[in-house]
């Protein structure tokens, strides 16, 4: 795909420097006319096009998981909030086994069914496909929301808004 878009650019900016260098010599003077138009028609194909190929490179697959919590217009219309989604559902918590004991003392983490919203006590957490917006918990400005998770041991953090600012703004400084 992208061999055939670097040639279709290839031979349509080959075209159009012949069109300007075709317009200075005498055998068509005649269409002049015509390859004026032409020229700025091919001039503005080429500069759609160019945008349309850099638009497309820039668009961000949306995490499987925000199809558990959004719909797939929601995601197609928020194209620009997709990026600190996925980043989000990788990096906003942290998931640890602190020990029964410990853990005793924390409120226990409730899971929220995305269709019927009912909250159920969370029994287990799967580390792999763990998806923070399926969950209740509270987010702090300044300080990090800790739950347990059932009578298991463990027990996951969820990150301050304000260090979530942080960490997601250096990693798009990062990853520009």
């Amino acid at each position: 795909m992208q061999l055939t878009c670097t040639f279709f650019i290839s031979l349509s900016l080959r075209f159009f420097i012949f069109c300007i260098l075709a317009t200075n010599v005498n055998v068509f003077r005649l269409y002049n006319k015509e390859f004026k138009i032409m020229k700025r028609i091919i001039l503005i194909s080429f500069v759609m096009l160019c945008f349309g190929f850099s638009k497309a490179q820039t668009s961000t697959t949306p995490d499987p998981r925000l199809l558990d919590v959004y719909s797939q217009e929601y995601l197609d219309a928020n194209q620009d909030r997709i990026a600190y989604l996925n980043w989000f559902l990788d990096n906003s918590y942290k998931i640890m086994y602190a020990g029964i004991e410990k853990a005793e003392s924390l409120e226990f983490l409730y899971e929220i069914n995305p269709v019927t919203k009912e909250k159920t006590q969370a029994v287990s957490i799967n580390e792999e496909e763990f998806n923070p917006l399926l969950y209740e918990y509270e987010n702090h400005y300044d300080k990090s929301a800790i739950y347990r998770v059932g009578n298991t041991g463990y027990i996951v953090i969820f990150g301050s808004l304000k260090t979530l600012t942080k960490n997601y703004n250096q990693y798009k400084n990062e990853n520009q």
